[in-house]
């Protein structure tokens, strides 16, 4: 029985309803305007027996009619909006390494960078070669705004005559500048000056002849002491004193070997005795939580005593700090220093050993100067020879690192002359800053926060593509929905994407960051392109295919090797819903360890590798869900762990193989692959790909439906989707369906007969990867042609239920190279 109103037509005292008319015959709930049904009826069986289900199990509905989800305009692929040069020799780095728009210095500095530093309000002032910013006149120094443009209240006049080597930020805000200059604003100032603020010289700050040998000295760097870590704490609030270092012999006609300390008002301090000091280059200074002073550099000397290119220098009275022995030091220069808060020492430069132990151009000290061998860049991290300029160390230990590398092993080396090394040496898996040409210099390195950083070096423009492979559109128009806030995008091609139970999207593809976040093959992104938490994984490949579980769990298909370091999930995993992987999901297979040899000729340098016969030995193009939670997968592979599975297989919950299906193999060659799988309400499979006839229909148990006689296609089906009529729309690389032309899109009936009453001209010009059925009865269909029918349509069309295209939806204004997928 049924009532109009849906409610319970109640019943009297036999059990038989009051009220109501008896139904009989199929229920068409989508002859109506609404989408959503509500079912309410009466089970009538034994005596007593009568109860209300809306419906649930055991009891089930057939609707007559395939559910259209609604199309909200998402899309991935091979595409971006737009195209500009920018970020030329300064750029800033996200928390997790990604190229930071908020900070867009546009064409950037016309010349080399030396030195970076961050201002209290978070601003950075520049210092170079330069002598432009962004089209805007400015000598060697520059400040910039948090959003990168010139900040214009810093006025620094004519600038200076030539490089700026060395900033530093005083307490009190004004900033002390070294370098290879004599003159600021026309006014000497021989390798060191202090400006205020604004931009204006200091007069305040006079340092006569400056640093100067018998020709000109130079400034490399510079640092803060505080006299109170010196005194013990006798010092005032405010007293500190300023470390000046270089090349030099003389700061204002006074002895003063390439180190000095100053007053704040310019004037060297002499109770800092240097007279003896370095005899060569000091390119780098750090103060220590004692306030003695690191220096790195080109030397042999320090105070008349044997120290090769790194020594301590007492901070009370400028002499060699006896306590520190680095044995025979760095065997080639030392460009950078740092001190962590434990007292132990970064150095960073072109050296290949230090006291005698073989080194990567980095190493880690202990405080006494002894090397501390738990830190160690080994050759597996890919660079062979580097050199590093520049370095920063974070609270948590880990090492900002910047340099210039000389070779590489090109499978496993970082993607740039900017990484970031973990607490024990190790380049960081988990910053991947965006690329830099492999000839790029890093000079400086200067942290904004403990996670982002702005460098400065020698390197060209970025050029930088905008909604680059993810993308939502307006589904009326095409245009580009600019509320979906993706920023850079997709820095690897998208070729899957799903709307989650909780409404967020999942993506997955090629790319191993998503709007400077970084996310290996997967990603989880909210409505306006935040992209979220998301544990998971994917190495060594691309994720091809998702379906999400009732329970949340998710289930990818693609190319991949593992999944969280698991060899067993090799082309096939499932998920927790947070993206950690499901351990109860365990592809059966051998488990072995291969030992790697990483150096070309010392085989006793490598390392032990497990590898695991689990999982598929092809790629996986598809999976589906079917009831139960099997898992259908499809796609280019022959085995499924040790066992012959070729392009088809059914696994259980617990991912083995699902014995019972049955399935015929003989229509799928071996050279051909399964595209797509799509499980039917009957419980039937529908299989589309490149093999004899492209398209089959298969029954429960894996056998040939006899009853499914499709038309011949002559050429590959790359995807299928039932629509709201129960037609199947399928779209590929084929021009022919039966003995009518047809380019690459075809709707077909339920037994596999051409649809006639579908006519898309002349349809796509190029192949189509992926069609959508809308609710209206229409579709979409994407891929990498360029026209549709006889009009421009770039990788994406819109047609009506006959085929013809959709009024008003017009070409938008990314540049498409392929669109894979839609939601």
């Amino acid at each position: 029985y049924y009532t109009s109103d849906g409610t319970d037509p109640g019943h009297d005292s036999s059990g038989e309803p009051v009220r109501g008319t008896l139904y009989s015959g199929p229920i068409d709930p989508f002859k109506g305007s609404s989408d959503v049904i509500k079912i309410n009826a009466r089970v009538y069986g034994p005596a007593g027996y009568a109860h209300w289900f809306d419906p649930s199990s055991p009891y089930s509905v057939a609707l007559n009619r395939w559910h259209v989800p609604q199309w909200e305009g998402f899309l991935g692929g091979v595409f971006h909006q737009s195209t500009y040069a920018t970020f030329h020799n300064i750029r800033q780095h996200s928390v997790e390494g990604g190229l930071d728009l908020s900070f867009d210095p546009r064409l950037g500095l016309n010349g080399t960078g030396k030195a970076i530093a961050i201002q209290s309000n978070g601003k950075a002032i520049a210092g170079g070669e330069f002598t432009s910013v962004n089209g805007i006149p400015r000598n060697r120094i520059v400040r910039f705004n948090l959003d990168g443009s010139v900040d214009e209240s810093f006025d620094p006049g004519e600038g200076f005559d030539d490089e700026v080597l060395a900033l530093l930020i005083q307490p009190d805000g004004k900033i002390v500048v070294g370098g290879k200059f004599k003159k600021y604003n026309n006014k000497w100032r021989m390798g060191i000056a202090r400006l205020n603020s604004d931009g204006s010289l200091d007069n305040s700050f006079q340092v006569g002849r400056g640093v100067h040998s018998d020709q000109n000295g130079w400034v490399h760097a510079l640092a803060i002491q505080n006299q109170n870590l010196v005194t013990g704490g006798e010092g005032g609030e405010d007293d500190y004193k300023i470390i000046v270092a270089g090349c030099f012999t003389r700061y204002n006609f006074i002895p003063a070997y390439s180190l000095a300390r100053i007053h704040l008002n310019g004037k060297l301090d002499m109770s800092f005795d240097t007279s003896k000091g370095v005899q060569g280059i000091v390119h780098s200074v750090c103060t220590d939580g004692d306030g003695d002073i690191v220096i790195g550099g080109f030397f042999d000397k320090y105070d008349g005593v044997s120290r090769n290119n790194i020594a301590r220098v007492r901070g009370d009275s400028g002499r060699n700090d006896s306590l520190f022995n680095p044995g025979d030091g760095a065997d080639d220069r030392v460009y950078t220093v740092n001190v962590y808060e434990g007292g132990k020492i970064f150095i960073g430069g072109s050296f290949d050993q230090f006291d005698g132990n073989e080194v990567t151009s980095v190493a880690r000290l202990n405080s006494d100067g002894s090397h501390d061998s738990s830190f160690h860049l080994s050759q597996k991290s890919g660079i062979d020879s580097w050199t590093v300029y520049s370095s920063h160390v974070a609270q948590d230990n880990k090492v900002f690192v910047g340099g210039n590398f000389h070779a590489l092993n090109d499978e496993q080396s970082p993607k740039g002359s900017f990484i970031r090394l973990d607490a024990h040496g190790s380049i960081d898996s988990s910053y991947s800053p965006d690329k830099l040409p492999i000839d790029a210099s890093v000079f400086a390195i200067s942290a904004k926060s403990e996670d982002e950083a702005i460098i400065t070096g020698d390197f060209p423009e970025t050029y930088v593509k905008t909604t680059e492979n993810i993308a939502r559109i307006n589904t009326k128009t095409g245009q580009i929905d600019h509320s979906f806030r993706v920023g850079v995008g997709a820095n690897g091609e998208v070729k899957a994407l799903i709307k989650l139970s909780d409404g967020s999207l999942l993506v997955g593809g090629a790319f191993t960051r998503i709007n400077g976040a970084a996310r290996l093959g997967l990603a989880k992104l909210n409505a306006d392109g935040e992209v979220l938490a998301f544990s998971s994984q994917v190495e060594e490949g691309s994720v091809y295919s998702i379906v999400e579980r009732s329970d949340g769990k998710i289930v990818i298909g693609g190319s991949f090797q593992s999944v969280g370091g698991n060899p067993s999930l090799k082309r096939i995993a499932r998920l927790n819903p947070d993206g950690s992987v499901d351990a109860s999901f365990d592809p059966p297979g051998k488990m072995t360890s291969t030992w790697v040899q990483t150096h070309p000729w010392k085989t006793w340098v490598g390392e032990w590798r497990v590898e695991s016969t689990g999982g598929f030995d092809g790629t996986v193009r598809s999976v589906s869900l079917l009831e139960d939670d099997r898992i259908l997968a499809v796609g280019e592979f022959n085995h499924y762990g040790e066992m012959f599975q070729p392009r088809l297989a059914l696994l259980d919950s617990d991912a083995g193989i699902n014995e019972k299906f049955t399935a015929s193999r003989g229509y799928v060659s071996l050279s051909g692959s399964i595209q797509q799988a799509l499980a039917l309400k009957d419980g039937r499979i529908l299989l589309v790909g490149n093999f004899p006839g492209r398209i089959k229909c298969l029954l429960k148990d894996g056998s040939v439906d006899s009853g499914f006689v499709p038309e011949s296609i002559n050429g590959e089906i790359s995807s299928a989707v039932i629509q709201k009529d129960g037609r199947i729309l399928l779209g590929g690389d084929f021009t022919k369906v039966g003995s009518r032309e047809m380019n690459r899109v075809v709707v077909l009936n339920r037994n596999g007969s051409l649809y006639n009453a579908f006519d898309p001209g002349a349809g796509a010009d190029g192949p189509v990867t992926g069609v959508l059925s809308l609710r209206d009865g229409g579709s979409v269909v994407l891929g990498s042609f360029r026209r549709f029918g006889s009009q421009e349509r770039a990788g994406i069309v819109r047609l009506m239920k006959d085929g013809s295209m959709f009024s008003g939806y017009e070409n938008n204004d990314l540049e498409i190279t392929s669109i894979n997928s839609t939601r």
